[in-house]
């Protein structure tokens, strides 16, 4: 079975994606040292920011969908290399030859309903009240469901994530079970949920000790301070590399920020990731999920590996 990441899917022709990557990413096998780049560094920074605060995983390329159930392994930047899917045929004949019984077409992955906008901030970023430049007309603003002016730490990286009324996409904890018992997922990472959203913005901060201002409005667009049309709802008073943000005109729950992988563990079995939520084991009880640890050495502030 081919290896595929989340960025290598986006190119299949069979399966055309909106938009293009704007980060390089490493094409080795897992267990290859990737070499960084900055670009790299800064991904792998944003990352690491979202886990430590939220627990989740960030994706930097929210439009490159994080599909629910695919399996595979954490290259060194910190992206899953794709290596199936357990709704793919392939796995059900897994289930069958084990004698596990478990008819996946039966109990698909789980869509929760609309949450309210969802903000994830590292560390030591604040919100204040928005603040724009005097004399700068915002039209929209008065509607804007999102808005305020995020202050970032100086001399030190910070993330921040907004999702506009996500939902959360996850494998029903009866299939969870289940699957624990499938050796194909020794060793591997699963997908257990992802947050979709019509509408997400993305920044790491660059040291500088610089106030984002941001708005959003579902109802009407947002214009910049040159009163141009900037995607629809969205407005900022950064135009950084390292922000991103994009909206669907239709309301679809298109992109996935954020997502959970989880491990197969023995119970009792020490393990350097940190656990959270309900307890799911197989039916013997010998195996359990555990959240994913990051497959890197503490961070310095660019991303590089403490030494």
């Amino acid at each position: 079975m081919s290896r595929r990441s989340f960025r290598e899917r986006s190119q299949d022709t069979s399966n055309p994606q909106p938009c293009v990557p704007s980060f390089p990413f490493c094409l080795l096998p897992p267990t290859t040292k990737c070499p960084m780049t900055d670009s790299n560094r800064n991904v792998r920074k944003f990352i690491d920011l979202v886990r430590q605060i939220s627990g989740k995983w960030a994706n930097w390329d929210p439009p490159i969908p994080v599909k629910v159930g695919d399996y595979g392994e954490l290259d060194g930047n910190g992206e899953l290399v794709v290596e199936g899917n357990i709704y793919d045929p392939e796995f059900q004949k897994d289930l069958d030859d084990s004698n596990i019984k478990l008819d996946l077409g039966a109990h698909p992955a789980e869509l929760g309903e609309a949450e309210q906008d969802y903000i994830v901030a590292s560390t030591g970023v604040k919100k204040k009240e928005l603040t724009v430049n005097q004399g700068v007309q915002i039209p929209g603003i008065a509607s804007a469901s999102i808005k305020g002016t995020w202050q970032f730490q100086r001399g030190k990286r910070g993330a921040l994530i907004i999702l506009h009324t996500p939902r959360t996409k996850f494998i029903p904890k009866f299939v969870q079970t289940k699957i624990l018992e499938v050796e194909r997922l020794k060793d591997k990472r699963v997908v257990m949920s992802a947050l979709a959203c019509p509408a997400y913005l993305l920044y790491l901060s660059d040291k500088s000790g610089e106030n984002v201002s941001i708005a959003f409005s579902a109802n009407v667009p947002v214009a910049d301070a040159l009163n141009s049309e900037v995607g629809f709802g969205w407005w900022t008073n950064n135009e950084s590399a390292l922000l991103r943000r994009a909206s669907s005109k239709t309301g679809e729950h298109r992109f996935t920020p954020l997502f959970s992988l989880r491990q197969r563990a023995k119970r009792g079995q020490w393990f350097s990731g940190n656990w959270r939520g309900d307890e799911v084991t197989d039916a013997s009880g010998e195996y359990i999920w555990q959240d994913v640890y990051q497959p890197w050495k503490p961070l310095d502030e660019d991303g590089e590996e403490d030494k």
